[in-house]
């Protein structure tokens, strides 16, 4: 059995120290500036809700005769709101962990990294075997 191929590990021990040096000023940050990265929040399809709700106007009751010209006589309206509850210059703490964003920034593949270190660690295990059978 070869040694297996280790890309992402080799680019792992490639940027260690400089990662680990941006990790421990952004763990910095957090524990004794507590000065949080944060993004600004996108709203998707589930931020919204419409519901229909009473007409505020009318109430679906005639006025003198006349419809509603808000609601058309129909007594409810539709009320789009966000279910989120951001504006859209609302600031969020991102969600990702520092472990993630130094993957991203150094463009290193956490599953193949973790694939390696798996094959890697069955190749020591093979070779093990083999030197005590």
């Amino acid at each position: 059995m070869n040694y297996p191929a280790t890309p992402e590990l080799d680019k792992m021990l490639k940027v260690k120290d400089e990662s680990q040096a941006i990790g421990r000023f952004l763990d910095w940050l957090v524990e004794e500036r507590h000065i949080f990265l944060a993004e600004f929040h996108k709203h998707d399809d589930g931020c919204c809700i419409v519901e229909n709700i009473n007409c505020p106007l009318c109430s679906g009751y005639k006025f003198r005769g006349r419809i509603c010209s808000r609601c058309d006589g129909t007594g409810s309206i539709s009320n789009e709101h966000r279910a989120c509850g951001c504006v859209d210059s609302t600031m969020l703490r991102i969600s990702q962990s520092f472990d993630k964003l130094l993957h991203e920034y150094y463009d290193i593949d956490d599953n193949a990294e973790e694939a390696e270190r798996l094959a890697v660690l069955d190749y020591i295990r093979n070779q093990n075997s083999v030197k005590n059978a």
